[in-house]
């Protein structure tokens, strides 16, 4: 007989937990999902890059995303993102730490010269997902053309297939709908058919894929036979599983737009009497949990889906023991928001200046805030299209499933008819999702790897011989980066040991340690403990290391037209995927946080007086000031105090006088006077090895620490644009200088991303007599969307071709936004 169960709900609180009767097994199994998240809470991170495609010396562009993997919104937890790029050995090639800023950081790639032509791997991670299975991790194909290399061709005719009864098991006397999914010696669905049997031969049932190697079959297995399948134009078989004597098996359908129907069958020995527990749940959020009583052979339960969220849910039932009696993942495609590219126009002239806007909007019109990427390809000189593989495929779909999914995309489009049944069957056989039940009902393991806020340093202080720690010594950081907090200060404990965490720092800035005893000894050694980088992951990859859709006469036309592009380097000496560094510094004073751009050459003319500070009796000074006295024409310094203020670092008397100054006699013989700060023009920029201090900051610094100071006199301009001289004060510090001082370049810093080029051709420039063949037009990372929408430029190549803008990003309120528009360049 079958029974209809609709179930009567009630919504409480904002996890949509629904319960149509409270039951202590549900509580028990509902309070032990709540503790995983709450003591293993999860990241996913996605790499957004400027293409698919490359050739060998080529920049790979890329911008990191890092979400919270319950809610999608950016990630607060972690500081780091790795992002690795792995060969078809599982070398890992190059390495970059990434800082993610609220969730979001970019970076780039420079590939080797020599780099040999095939298929390569890009992960990235944090240091706490590797708490979790690696297959969760992000991966991405990237491929390298070179004309000496041919992609794998798959000959073989090993066919292998594997059987997934829908719930997980075959149970006696009980309808089951099994998927399979069918597979080459690659890896990659193949198009088969064939029949079912038993031990007998007798032929049990039909059938054949519908998609990418997958498909469904029905029949009705017993207990004591053996169930195998043939697949036409092979000899192997394929065994099924056991049947098994009592159990269940689940029918879901999901293909009504606003509800979910599940079959729960059982047979007549399955026990009936006991509740039952059917647990929903979407990345860790409760959406239902019910307490039932299948008293029929077959029970029908309706759901509506109003409160699922996008994504994948996990449907699992439990017995009144909490042991799972069957599971399956259903998709709900439930979008939130609407996001669309237009240009001022479809058609182009070479070299002419596109206007383009991404207006990106809630579901109920209310505008977006969010971070963006954007790419925009020369499609004529690249096998690049339409991704298959973007931010809303990887944070919905892939991200949640082990098992590798080839052109995850095909799944989203909207044209596409048979993309919803399709995307059940990946649901059927791409097995469970990122955790086990067992696991979470068994108790919680202890975390191997902690959550990385920031970087760290950490060492010992011994005596001058190194083998006695100091205990309560002082060990100074100064950390001559883009970060405001340059200075730091800690004590050491009973053996010695320090450290500083949560840093932000780049590998390429020289980070200053300086140690002192209990009493001021400067006696003293620094031992640091390693710092280098990441170790590779291990060489567990889901991602196949092939490609079979790239034709060889393809890649003879995208190595052509590489080397055609690379032969303007050698003519014209100009590299039209060229990036500048900038090097910019930050600005302490009024306005917090600007950055400047320093000179390439970090030069500032000729200097007016340099005074080397290995020639001056530097004990008898206490601050790098007060050795410039006598040494540079005019040069007065007043020190009354340190103020403690970030905005002014000046103090005044009672009168409003300034007491904290550095006056200097410029090259015409007047003197200027000018506060301790900054951002008074009047005051000499002060400078540590090319970067700008604060007046407090160098003041604070040992003149041991010093190596050298060049002073310079320059023409400046200030914030009214009119001519005002200035005098620039830089200090150089001491690469070597004494044990109780490190200065040096730390390997686990981070990259420090390149600005990527590209022409503007509204000013006539020498440079733009030069031939235009650029292959990704603009890339433009980390681009902020605060009112719905925004509008950027560039300019076009001199290339008739057909141009694709692709735009991914991200919403505050962790809704993944991706679209793809095209426009022509013709000249007329």
């Amino acid at each position: 007989m079958k029974s209809k169960l609709t179930i009567c709900f009630i919504l409480i609180c904002q996890s949509c937990l629904l319960f149509a009767q409270k039951a202590s097994g549900i509580e028990e199994i509902s309070q032990s999902l709540e503790n995983y998240d709450t003591s293993f809470p999860f990241e996913k991170a996605y790499v957004h890059t400027d293409r698919k495609y490359y050739s060998a010396g080529e920049m790979v562009w890329f911008q990191a995303y890092l979400v919270d993997g319950k809610t999608l919104e950016p990630s607060g937890l972690s500081g780091s993102i790795m992002v690795d790029l792995y060969d078809s050995e599982h070398k890992l090639l190059a390495q970059r730490k990434v800082y993610s800023n609220g969730g979001f950081g970019n970076g780039d790639i420079k590939l080797p010269s020599d780099l040999k032509g095939g298929v390569y791997i890009l992960k990235a991670y944090t240091n706490w997902m590797k708490n979790f299975d690696e297959a969760f991790m992000f991966e991405k194909k990237l491929v390298v053309m070179d004309g000496s290399w041919t992609p794998t061709q798959v000959n073989s005719s090993e066919v292998d297939v594997q059987f997934f009864p829908e719930g997980g098991h075959l149970v006696d006397n009980v309808k089951s709908r099994v998927a399979f999914k069918a597979i080459d010696i690659s890896g990659r669905g193949i198009s088969v058919s064939g029949k079912v049997f038993d031990e007998s031969g007798n032929e049990i049932a039909e059938f054949k894929t519908e998609h990418d190697g997958m498909g469904t079959f029905s029949f009705v297995p017993e207990i004591g036979k053996k169930y195998s399948a043939k697949i036409e134009g092979s000899s192997t078989s394929f065994p099924l599983q056991t049947v098994e004597d009592r159990g269940f098996a689940i029918e879901v359908d999901n293909s009504n737009m606003n509800l979910l129907k599940l079959k729960l069958r059982s047979n007549e020995i399955t026990n009936k009497a006991q509740n039952y527990s059917l647990i929903i749940h979407s990345k860790r959020q409760l959406i239902y949990a019910l307490e039932l009583k299948l008293t029929e052979n077959e029970n029908l339960i309706t759901l509506p889906k109003i409160h699922f969220p996008n994504g994948i849910s996990h449907i699992t039932l439990f017995d009144s023991q909490s042991n799972v009696v069957l599971e399956r993942l259903i998709f709900v495609d439930n979008p939130k928001g609407k996001i669309t590219v237009s240009t001022d126009q479809e058609t182009y002239e070479p070299r002419s200046k596109i206007t383009a806007k991404i207006d990106v909007k809630e579901s109920n019109g209310m505008p977006v805030e969010g971070l963006f990427s954007v790419s925009v390809l020369d499609l004529g000189q690249t096998l690049d299209r339409a991704p298959n593989q973007t931010i809303y495929s990887d944070l919905f779909l892939t991200s949640d499933l082990k098992g590798y999914i080839d052109n995850p995309m095909y799944y989203f489009d909207p044209n596409n008819e048979k993309a919803k049944a399709h995307l059940d069957l990946v649901m059927m056989s791409h097995g469970w999702t990122r955790f086990s039940w067992d696991e979470i009902l068994q108790g919680l393991p202890e975390p191997e790897y902690q959550v990385e806020k920031g970087l760290s340093i950490s060492g010992r202080l011994m005596n001058s011989s190194g083998k006695k720690p100091q205990a309560e010594g002082e060990i100074t950081m100064i950390s001559q980066t883009d970060n405001m907090e340059l200075f730091n200060t800690t004590q050491t404990d009973e053996e010695g040991v320090f450290s500083f965490n949560n840093l932000r720092y780049s590998n390429t800035d020289n980070v200053i340690l300086r140690g002192m005893g209990r009493k001021g000894d400067k006696y003293v050694k620094i031992v640091l403990d390693s710092t280098t980088n990441t170790p590779a992951l291990s060489s567990a990859f889901k991602s196949r290391f092939e490609t079979q859709e790239i034709k060889p006469e393809e890649i003879t036309s995208y190595t052509e037209k590489s080397n055609f592009r690379k032969s303007y380097v050698v003519t014209y000496g100009f590299d039209s995927l060229m990036f500048r560094d900038l090097g910019s510094f930050t600005i302490e004073g009024k306005k917090r946080g600007e950055t400047v751009s320093r000179l390439a050459s970090s030069t500032y003319g000729l200097s007016n007086y340099v005074i080397n500070f290995n020639d001056i009796n530097i004990k008898t000074y206490i601050n790098p000031l007060d050795a410039l006295e006598n040494r540079i024409p005019g040069f007065r310094t007043n020190i009354a105090g340190n103020s403690g203020s970030q905005d002014n670092l000046a103090t005044f008397d009672g009168a409003g006088r300034m007491t904290n100054y550095i006056t200097i006699r410029n090259p015409g013989g007047a003197e200027r006077e000018g506060m301790g700060g900054t951002g008074n023009d009047n005051m000499p920029r002060l400078l540590l090895d090319d970067k700008l201090i604060t007046y407090d900051q160098i003041v604070s610094m040992a003149p041991s620490m010093i190596d050298r100071v060049e002073a310079y006199y320059q023409e400046t301009r200030n914030v009214t644009n009119t001519a005002d001289l200035g005098w620039v004060l830089a200090f150089y510090s001491k690469e070597e200088g004494a044990k109780n001082m490190i200065t040096k370049k730390l390997k686990n810093g981070y990259d420090k991303p390149r600005e990527f080029y590209a022409p503007k051709y509204d000013v006539k420039e020498p440079v733009h007599s030069q031939p235009d063949r650029r292959v990704v037009l603009f890339w433009k990372p980390m681009l902020l969307i605060e009112d719905g929408e925004i509008t950027f430029d560039y300019w076009n190549s001199d290339t008739d071709t057909e141009v694709m803008i692709d735009v991914q990003g991200l919403s505050m309120s962790g809704e993944p936004f991706h679209l793809v528009k095209s426009y022509k360049i013709e000249k007329k």
